[in-house]
């Protein structure tokens, strides 16, 4: 890279007006500021161009005039480093290549080797194959003793199975013996639906059909259903418990949000499949009918819907 020339008249007459800026309202005696040149020249040692900065400062013949000149040099310094701070927030590219011509290039050196390089550290094949080998290795060796295994243990090379049966015996233990569906409270009906009653069947599922949860569960729809005792069939928002009641939702004026009414239906069809009971099913099912029927003219939904008056 050539030699930049001297910075434009708009940038020289910028740091002249800072540099000659008298800071807190002190008034300097009659010595005028100090002046700072710039001029730019290329060193023919080192190849690299820098700036020559000169000050003239007013003449210095007596101790006043020595005084004036060392505020002046202070106040000088202090406006050095506001033009340096102001330059690098407006002109940071310039700043950083005058920097680079000035001082050089940074390199980053590569790790074991006398080389060097601007743009970074260049790719290890060697390692990068290492490392895929590697992987390799511990694959085939999975597949070949342990496939299908949560676990491998590649001294004896066999595989085994990661197991939560003591903790399972201890929840089904809880689940009949301690829970409870007695509760006299209002709670929400999509959230009881999907959490409590959707739980107690995918225990079902994966304890191997153990009825403990299949009972509870059955239980809990029983005490849902009445949610969906509405004209419209639309299910409440609130379910109590133990009065086996739905319950309006006073704080959004009464009204059923589509969304969850119209993701009850997996759950309430799955305990059907499974108790060969269509209450349930037909219950859930019915919710569908009545968003279809009274959708906008665009064919979508609302967002909420009134149990009573079907829209």
């Amino acid at each position: 890279m050539g030699p930049r020339g001297p910075p434009d008249s708009e940038l020289l007459a910028t740091l002249h007006s800072v540099t000659c800026w008298r800071w807190n309202d002190v008034c300097l005696p009659a010595c005028p500021p100090p002046l700072l040149f710039l001029s730019f020249r290329p060193l023919s040692e080192t190849g690299r161009a820098e700036w020559e900065i000169s000050l003239h400062d007013c003449d210095q013949t007596n101790t006043t005039q020595h005084e004036t000149s060392a505020g002046s040099l202070r106040l000088l310094l202090s406006s050095l480093v506001f033009v340096a701070v102001f330059l690098l927030y407006q002109y940071p590219g310039p700043v950083k290549q005058a920097a680079e011509l000035c001082l050089g290039r940074p390199t980053d050196q590569l790790p074991g080797t006398s080389k060097s390089t601007y743009i970074g550290l260049e790719a290890d094949a060697p390692k990068q194959a290492a490392v895929v080998n590697a992987f390799k290795h511990a694959w085939l060796a999975y597949e070949r003793d342990a496939m299908g295994s949560d676990e491998y243990h590649p001294i004896s090379r066999n595989g085994s199975n990661l197991t939560t049966a003591r903790r399972d015996r201890r929840a089904r233990s809880w689940v009949a013996n301690n829970m409870t569906l007695d509760r006299d409270a209002n709670f929400n009906t999509f959230e009881t639906t999907i959490r409590v009653l959707g739980g107690l069947l995918s225990a079902y599922h994966l304890s191997g059909e153990d009825p403990v949860f299949l009972d509870k569960a059955r239980e809990l729809a029983d005490r849902i259903l009445p949610v969906f005792d509405t004209p419209s069939g639309l299910p409440l928002s609130l379910i109590n418990l133990a009065l086996r009641k739905g319950v309006a939702n006073d704080d959004n004026q009464g009204l059923v949000s589509t969304a969850e009414a119209s993701t009850l239906q997996l759950e309430f069809r799955y305990l059907s499949q499974l108790t060969d009971e269509d209450i349930y099913w037909k219950k859930a099912e019915q919710v569908m009918a009545v968003i279809k029927a009274a959708r906008m003219p665009s064919g979508l939904p609302s967002i909420f819907m009134k149990c009573v008056t079907f829209k």
